[in-house]
């Protein structure tokens, strides 16, 4: 009986010794998956950095080939158009020659468009926050874009002091009512802008009578380098986007009808409270 109590202890004894020896395995093993799972991460966000790299240096690449298209075209209007013109020269300027200045205005219109979007797009300058009037802001970006006859801009008669970058405002209004415009084409058409006021925000809206944005676009809108237009960077919305995020505010758009609605910080009324 003892002897058969004792086979048990030592049967007992060796189980728990090969457990122990079993828990201190698994215990190593654990660190070396702890150590191996962070080497992992590491890796992975080390060649995610180099694909993000790499995609930069592509779209780089793309937008630079878009560029050279988009800006050849416009100058070579221009060139031909001067080469024209010389031929007037001591005549009086007529409606065939006015139209070709025109066309002058229209193409550098473009070009100016193109490269102002990609550096407003590419340097991400501090902001020079100042109270400022919204309509003054709103008026002042649709003045260079020669809003066309066939189209109504509806404006509202109040205004609002935003304390934002004036300078960066007005891009954003401005390539948000030149794809209004854009939108509407040669069809009589209207535009319309409206904000109100709360304590917390400033809620902004641009809305068109345009034929609106096709709903597998919506998501992409604002991504860098997205376009349905034949002409044109892509870089517009995605700068705007940048813009108000950098005032920390928002927007978004949505159909039936086209409306961008911004929501800015009403940092006036917060000091004020």
């Amino acid at each position: 009986m003892y002897k058969h109590l004792e086979e048990e202890q030592q049967l007992t004894k060796h189980l728990n010794d090969t457990l122990q020896t079993n828990l201190l395995t698994i215990s190593k093993l654990d660190e070396e998956l702890e150590q191996r799972k962070n080497q992992l991460e590491v890796e992975v966000i080390e060649k995610t950095k180099r694909i993000l790299d790499s995609e930069k240096l592509s779209t780089i690449g793309e937008l630079s080939a878009r560029l050279a298209h988009d800006i050849k075209n416009p100058l070579t209007t221009i060139k031909s158009t001067v080469k024209l013109l010389k031929t007037f020269q001591g005549k009086p300027i007529d409606e065939y020659v006015m139209k070709r200045f025109e066309m002058m205005d229209d193409s550098i219109f473009r070009i100016s468009h193109q490269v102002d979007g990609v550096l407003d797009y590419i340097k991400k300058t501090p902001l020079k926050l100042e109270p400022t009037s919204l309509i003054g802001i709103i008026k002042a970006s649709i003045l260079p874009l020669n809003v066309p006859k066939n189209i109504q801009m509806n404006l509202p008669n109040n205004d609002v002091i935003l304390k934002c970058d004036p300078i960066k405002m007005e891009v954003v209004f401005g390539n948000i009512v030149l794809n209004s415009i854009q939108s509407i084409e040669d069809n009589p058409g209207k535009i319309y802008v409206r904000y109100v006021e709360t304590s917390e925000y400033v809620i902004i809206e641009v809305a068109d009578s345009g034929q609106g944005i096709p709903a597998e676009h919506l998501d992409k809108i604002f991504d860098p380098l997205f376009t349905t237009k034949q002409r044109g960077t892509g870089l517009g919305l995605s700068s705007c986007k940048n813009i108000i995020e950098q005032h920390g505010g928002s927007i978004s758009v949505k159909n039936t009808p086209t409306t961008f609605t911004i929501r800015m910080p009403n940092l006036l009324a917060k000091n004020n409270s």
